[in-house]
């Protein structure tokens, strides 16, 4: 989920904000995450609507662009792997994620 190239101070950080979360919670998020289907739902949303994905993510890129093709009016942002493009690119590349949101947000 991290870049080869993430700094140990954000790597340490990513570790210990997760570390808090109770291991009870997170496995009913997951699950509840996983079993749910939301095609209908997706078809039915009409703001516009960013979805960021990285080429390395354990999210895969397929999926985020058929997401992006359920939602009217969305935009998708691919994240190249160099480019911090696993799971948090929000950490990984601030300035670049940051641009993307602003220019969305601007739009």
């Amino acid at each position: 989920m991290l870049s080869k190239s993430i700094s140990n101070r954000d790597k340490q950080h990513i570790l210990s904000s997760a570390s808090g979360i109770p291991n009870i919670g997170a496995a009913q998020l997951f699950y509840d995450n996983y079993h749910q289907d939301w095609r209908n739902t997706l078809k039915s949303i009409s703001l516009p609507t960013l979805i960021i994905a990285g080429r390395g993510s354990p999210i895969s890129v397929t999926s985020q662009k058929w997401l992006s093709q359920q939602i009217k009016h969305a935009k998708l942002v691919i994240f190249e792997v160099e480019e911090g493009g696993k799971h948090f690119p929000f950490i990984e590349n601030p300035k670049k994620f940051n641009q993307h949101i602003d220019e969305f947000v601007q739009s």
